[in-house]
């Protein structure tokens, strides 16, 4: 089939990261307008064109065949003829979607742990342990604040941090989430305060005895392994469409780090990078590389940084005549040389200081606002527009290289088609990163490795919701907001931890709440019948005092009761026996009833 020409802008293509339209010194913005968008979401294939009208700016003409730049390369100044056909490299043979493993998913728990699943939590369990097991030796009371953890217990952690998100109270403290007066009755029914606080100080996600050693050859080491996990999965759960972008993400970060970095067009300003490749048009993560410094080894073949970043993201996509938008950062004609000999094209601003572009092409003089200057080769095209402004004359002209098209074809706005796509398919990661600060569990932290993980908790929120989302729509039944989505997610997460907590010994108000929270009225009434028996009640002060029905004088007063009678006795009359020696009713089989009196001696 025909490749799609543009995406649907009806989405979140208007991204408010002002790195979408960075175009370096000697570029300008895009302008990207409505009449555009409509305009860009018209096209429907890639084939379709539109000759220069009249009314539209005319091309410019260098009058020479072609030019050649200050490192030699050269340029054609004619276009090429477009043939009737559509071009090889546009042609795809794959649908996008969940992949068969995620195409069984229906909630939005199912959809979670296809991410994280059970294997990952018991190695991050693992290694919180071990980090809770050296902590413990400060606290001079051993109680449960500063036990081991489990995986119930992880995940109802996990839970807890995406209700915060969901909640936009990442930035509270303890106290105030966990208030009874206007603190969410999730984080009570899962942990304490101090409990979560702990956890959070020993959650740890690699094995401390090898970490020097590893992060002699990578600093990434503490959580190289959850990241590498999390990326493989991210990649087998999903085909993504013709159209991929690849740009830079900011984890905020102002704690100590050898590779934190300062961007100063990005929110955040300071904090980790990563560059990442998502979907143009869900903007499900297929892929990501963080960048731990300038210890890492150089690129093979003396690659220069952004080269080596898109070669590696879309290595699994070769020969599949995909599509790549990139910024001006990453773009080059080496870069784009590359990936057309393994079957993907490109298309991205490029500054035009490089030396494979011809000066005329920099140039603003005589230049008309909206006029447009190409040069082709065999298979690329370079653009150089100029911008409509309310000035006469244009301050800067907008440089974009691809490889999908290596005709002078204009849109129907009169802006070159490579812009118009670029336009439609830039905010891929922007738009992307957007979403994951909307509904964000970071937290305010000094440990890198758990910005990390507070990143990819939000990135597996994102991919598990647009799974779950293609399942419900082939299934014809109503989407799920992304917002519905995380908090029965966080709630699924709670509900298997809190059951058992009830099983514990805690207070009966916090069992109420618990089984209120989680409408567990059956639960509550088993927590309400095992609260009767002596061993519960002996130092409840919920229950009032009894004189005790067996005492002659009946001056004893007990707050034991009876399960079978129900009637007051004092620890003189109370016997303990197995759960082998009794049935579920809590009385003694019939063989035993008559050889209790013995006991009693």
């Amino acid at each position: 089939m025909n490749r799609t020409g543009v995406l649907d802008s009806s989405g979140d293509q208007d991204s408010s990261d002002d790195r979408e339209y960075e175009l370096g010194d000697d570029s300008e913005d895009l302008e990207t307008s409505e009449d555009e968008e409509s305009s860009a979401s018209s096209i429907s294939s890639r084939r379709r064109r539109r000759e220069v009208s009249p009314s539209h700016p005319p091309l410019v003409n260098f009058g020479v065949e072609k030019l050649v730049s200050r490192s030699g390369y050269e340029w054609k100044c004619n276009p090429h003829i477009r043939k009737g056909k559509s071009q090889r490299r546009n042609i795809v043979h794959y649908t996008k979607g969940p992949t068969v493993e995620a195409r069984t998913v229906r909630d939005p728990l199912s959809a979670f742990l296809l991410f994280f699943p059970d294997e990952v939590i018991q190695e991050i369990v693992e290694w919180t342990n071990r980090k809770i097991e050296v902590s413990r030796r400060a606290y001079k009371t051993k109680d449960h604040k500063v036990a081991n953890t489990n995986e119930l217990e992880m995940k109802a952690f996990i839970g807890c941090l995406i209700m915060t998100g969901c909640q936009k109270s990442n930035h509270l403290n303890y106290k105030e989430l966990w208030s009874p007066n206007y603190g969410c009755p999730v984080y009570r029914s899962a942990t304490s305060s101090t409990r979560f606080e702990f956890l959070v100080e020993c959650l740890r996600f690699d094995n401390p005895d090898t970490r020097e050693e590893r992060r002699k050859t990578d600093k990434f080491a503490p959580i190289r392994s959850l990241w590498e996990r999390f990326i493989r999965r991210s990649g087998q759960l999903y085909v993504p469409g013709e159209y991929l972008t690849i740009d830079e993400q900011l984890l905020s970060f102002r704690g100590r780090c050898g590779f934190r970095m300062y961007i100063p067009n990005k929110p955040a300003k300071y904090g980790l990078k990563l560059v990442l490749c998502c979907d143009a048009q869900t903007k499900y993560l297929v892929g990501g590389i963080p960048y731990a410094g300038k210890q890492e080894p150089p690129p093979q073949g003396n690659l220069s940084l952004g080269h080596y970043y898109v070669r590696e993201l879309m290595r699994p996509y070769f020969e599949s005549n995909r599509n790549v938008t990139v910024d001006n950062w990453f773009t080059s004609i080496p870069l784009t040389q590359d990936l057309f000999t393994h079957g993907i094209t490109l298309v991205g601003t490029i500054k035009p200081i490089k030396p494979e572009i011809p000066a005329e092409m920099r140039t603003v003089e005589n230049r008309t606002p909206g006029s447009a200057a190409f040069l082709h080769d065999d298979y690329m095209t370079l653009v150089s527009y100029a911008p409509r402004s309310a000035t006469k004359k244009p301050k800067k002209l907008v440089h974009v290289l691809t490889t999908m098209d290596n005709t002078a074809s204009i849109g129907m706005n009169g802006k070159p088609e490579a812009i118009l796509l670029y336009n439609v398919t830039k905010g891929g990661v922007d738009t992307f990163d957007q979403m994951a600060a909307t509904y964000s569990c970071n937290r305010k932290t000094r440990r890198w490795p758990l910005c990390i993980f507070y990143g990819l908790l939000n990135a597996g929120g994102i991919n598990a919701w647009i799974i779950l989302s293609h399942n419900l729509e082939n299934m014809r039944k109503p989407s799920m907001k992304r917002r519905n989505f995380l908090t029965e997610l966080a709630v699924s997460l709670v509900k298997p931890w809190a059951k058992q907590r009830l099983s514990l010994h805690i207070p009966r108000p916090l069992a109420g709440l618990i089984c209120t929270t989680f409408n567990l009225q059956q639960e509550e009434q088993q927590h309400q019948d095992g609260q009767r028996d002596g061993a519960l009640l002996k130092n409840s002060k919920f229950n009032p005092l009894h004189r005790c029905k067996s005492c002659p004088r009946g001056d004893k007063r007990s707050r034991y009761i009876c399960k079978g009678c129900r009637r007051s006795i004092c620890g003189g009359h109370l016997y303990t026996f197995c759960f082998e020696c009794t049935d579920k009713t809590g009385h003694l089989f019939p063989g035993d009833r008559e050889d209790s009196s013995e006991l009693s001696s």
